[in-house]
């Protein structure tokens, strides 16, 4: 766990549970990065931050570090026209300041190419004035500005880990039937009585179900003078659908 403490009376102004710490240089620092949960308070620079660490015997010894500010934000002051989503927007440093790394990067742009939202791609570290952020990298675009926000705490943008919870994705709830490990589908353009009992002489395997899927082919006319004909085309590959490769049947 991390904290910081009032100077004064030692009381505890803000905490956080490490979940992971990254070391890693950054110029001339060695800088060690905490993603922390469980927020408490609001850590305060250049007061100093103190947390536990684990020796080798055993033995716990608190530790105590000064905290480096980096860019947490970058609020869009003017849209500009032109621009697009992923170009990078560099982050040049005020007169005098060492501060390190930072990058940002369009997120969001309207339909005329006005930016929208500046993401904030890696904060950098050790910035001491905010940087000005720099949209001249872009290929077309103008007239866009930003600023940059300092702070010790930078909220990174979530992510999916897994399929979990989404709608229409490849998780199923399994059963006895359909969705279960021993049963699977083939794909075909004719429907499954015409193939069913081929698949079941010559690769069928013991103990699975199988299924059919039926691709269909339309072609589609219509009555205008001009005529216009749409067809769609598919080329049924049936051994891309079976539990067997080529080389395993042969």
């Amino acid at each position: 766990k991390i904290r910081q403490r009032n100077r004064d009376t030692g009381a505890i102004t803000a905490s956080a549970q490490v979940d992971r710490a990254i070391q890693f240089q950054a110029g001339l620092y060695e800088v060690t990065e905490f993603v922390i949960s469980e927020l408490f308070g609001t850590f305060k620079p250049p007061q100093r931050v103190e947390f536990e660490i684990e020796r080798d015997d055993g033995s716990i010894v608190t530790i105590e570090e000064n905290i480096f500010t980096m860019v947490v934000a970058i609020d869009v002051d003017a849209g500009g026209s032109g621009y697009r989503e992923g170009e990078v927007v560099r982050l040049n440093n005020a007169s005098g300041d060492v501060g390190i790394g930072a990058i940002g990067v369009i997120d969001r742009v309207d339909g005329t190419g006005a930016v929208m939202r500046v993401a904030v791609r890696d904060p950098g570290t050790n910035y001491l004035i905010p940087p000005i952020a720099d949209f001249s990298g872009s290929a077309e675009g103008v007239g866009a500005a930003a600023t940059a926000t300092l702070g010790p705490v930078y909220t990174a943008d979530g992510f999916f880990g897994n399929n979990d919870g989404k709608l229409s994705s490849n998780k199923v709830l399994q059963d006895n039937y359909y969705y279960q490990d021993y049963s699977y589908v083939l794909k075909s353009e004719v429907t499954i009585d015409k193939w069913l009992d081929i698949i079941k002489k010559v690769i069928h395997p013991s103990g699975l179900k199988v299924f059919g899927e039926v691709t269909i082919f339309r072609c589609v006319e219509n009555e205008s003078p001009h005529e216009t004909r749409f067809q769609a085309f598919e080329i049924p590959l049936i051994g891309h659908y079976t539990p067997y490769t080529w080389l395993t049947i042969n």
